[in-house]
């Protein structure tokens, strides 16, 4: 039906156009219906399945037509006319229909009226920069362009974030919120009015960058919530160059990437507290559970999705904190023979987020491990051991031993970092290292760590998985994976940072970029003036220079 009605506007006269979308919002009704009912009856004839969704097979575009005029009046014309007049409008903007009236925007080659108020300021706002960047050069003009692209970023941003509350439906007990093309069409053509004033300011719109679009639910009292995407959002986020789609369910958010779906999306949630989430975590009786649990399921054009190519951020919020320690928490992942495997996390305040390639049912918990021959390594790296430990991403040789001085290997070290860094992807694969077949233990996470430029083998084709590792192998690992993660570059400086290690000649030229970081970010630090970059890593300075990577913040 879409199909036709963009068929039809594109046909239409000016006069026609007019009684669509007049500005008074007296749309000339008899068009309206003439163009819904030739949609319908299009539909029909193209063989479109909509019999489903009518109660008599032998509905004709005369029902039709009859059953649109019945709701007009029961709402009100003025408020139909005016609802009809607004979705046309949208329509004839994502078109791009030429030859349209001057107040609906689009072609014609006339500039459009702004009708979303902080755009229309930013529009005056940035006329108003650009001829002083006209007239400014060297420093003073780079302060200005920022000025400007800060400006067009904040009220885009703004647009973008959507509090929605107010359109949730309750339908079969879940709260549901459905965004239509046409809603998205508003906000495409709000957001090409804030673009085009940029460029016009400052010579490109390059430099818009809006981080997430926001869909805000507000505060649900149902147990689970639907949210359905229109391909077309999809579309403005890929143009906006946004980070991803973050979807707020009160305190809970789920975030989906951008540059994964090109089709519609709906993502589907429920909520457990209470006795009902009791026996989703009985898995880890004894230990204190600090959230609700979520479940989550995805679907894509329709179909169910269960794994991804990228991840999706869960941030769940945390309760019953008292008496908690919050370097403990973790993510219960729900097997589907009702287990809980631990899945990490990284604490946010009062939150815990955790990017997942796959979906389950999800809660948060404390997880306290303990192992009782680390006494000899407490002092330095006991705290660390137990924190590691209970983010799942280091385990113990058997139950209660950690074995702190064993070498550990860089296979075990791949695991380790991956894991803990929440990197690990099952849908991962990779051929580069003939030692290390699909079938081996640690196959998924070497072929991460790959994927993401963290480890090099040995030499072009193997990775000598059961070679110990090497202190200057594992600050080159740790260094290229928080550089990956979170955007960062080398140092400026690497021999100087590097100079401050008596044995500093001994760390190889591959090396040396990577340890310089690491040790410029107190990542790895040396002893006694050393850094020892051949001597091989124990598990427990593993666990602690893990440790300081999940808590590395970098500097301003």
């Amino acid at each position: 039906m879409q199909d036709s009605v963009y068929g039809q506007l594109s046909g239409m006269t000016v006069t026609q156009l007019n009684g669509l979308t007049d500005q008074d919002y007296t749309s000339d009704y008899a068009i309206v219906k003439a163009l819904l009912g030739k949609a319908f009856e299009q539909a029909l004839a193209n063989g479109s399945d909509v019999s489903k969704y009518l109660v008599r097979n032998e509905v004709n575009k005369a029902d039709f037509e009859s059953l649109i005029e019945n709701f007009r009046n029961a709402v009100g014309t003025d408020v139909f006319d005016k609802a009809i007049s607004e979705l046309f409008k949208a329509y004839i903007q994502a078109n791009h229909i030429t030859g349209i009236p001057d107040y609906v925007g689009g072609g014609g080659g006339g500039s459009a009226v702004v009708t979303d108020p902080s755009v229309a300021q930013l529009v005056q706002d940035l006329a108003a920069l650009k001829s002083k960047i006209a007239a400014a050069t060297g420093e003073e003009k780079d302060k200005l362009i920022a000025q400007a692209v800060a400006k067009a970023n904040e009220v885009v941003a703004k647009i973008l974030t959507l509090d929605l509350s107010s359109k949730v439906q309750n339908v079969n007990g879940k709260a549901t919120l459905t965004l239509s093309a046409a809603d998205i069409t508003k906000l495409i053509s709000a957001v090409a009015d804030a673009k085009k004033a940029l460029a016009d300011a400052v010579g490109t719109a390059d430099g818009l960058n809006i981080g997430d679009i926001t869909i805000n639910l507000g505060a649900i009292t149902q147990s689970g919530a639907s949210v359905s995407l229109p391909q077309e959002l999809w579309t403005l986020a890929n143009d906006v160059k946004a980070d991803g789609v973050a979807i707020k369910i009160g305190a809970l958010s789920a975030t989906l990437p951008v540059g994964t779906f090109t089709e519609a999306v709906t993502l589907g949630v429920t909520i457990e507290s209470g006795d009902a989430a009791s026996s989703v975590t009985s898995g880890v009786y004894g230990k204190s559970v600090a959230s609700d649990v979520y479940g989550f399921d995805l679907q894509v054009g329709g179909k169910a999705v269960e794994q991804f190519n990228k991840p999706i951020k869960l941030r769940l919020p945390l309760k019953n904190l008292t008496g908690v320690d919050k370097e403990l928490l973790t993510t219960g992942r729900v097997e589907a023979d009702g287990k809980v495997s631990t899945q990490g996390g990284t604490l946010d305040g009062d939150f815990i987020v955790e990017p997942r390639y796959s979906f389950s049912k999800y809660f948060v918990f404390e997880n306290k491990v303990s192992f009782n021959d680390i006494a000899k390594v407490q002092s330095w790296a006991g705290r660390q051991i137990q924190v590691v430990a209970a983010k799942g991403a280091i385990e113990g040789k058997s139950a209660g031993i950690f074995a702190p001085q064993d070498k550990i290997t860089r296979a075990e070290f791949a695991k380790i970092l991956i894991t803990a860094l929440n990197l690990d992807n099952t849908l991962a694969t990779s051929s580069k290292f003939s030692d290390v077949p699909a079938s081996h233990w640690a196959a998924p996470y070497i072929a991460v760590a790959a994927e993401q430029g963290i480890i090099n083998g040995k030499t072009a084709s193997t990775f000598a998985p059961n070679a110990t590792i090497t202190r200057a192998e594992m600050a080159t690992m740790i260094a290229r994976a928080l550089k990956a993660t979170q955007g960062l570059k080398d140092i400026d400086n690497a021999e100087a940072a590097l100079s401050v290690f008596k044995d500093a000649n001994k760390i190889g030229s591959a090396f040396r970029s990577s340890v310089a970081w690491a040790a410029a970010s107190d990542i790895i630090i040396g002893a006694n003036g050393k850094f020892l970059p051949n001597n091989n890593a124990t598990r427990a300075e593993a666990a602690v220079i893990i440790y300081r990577a999940l808590n590395f913040k970098p500097q301003a």
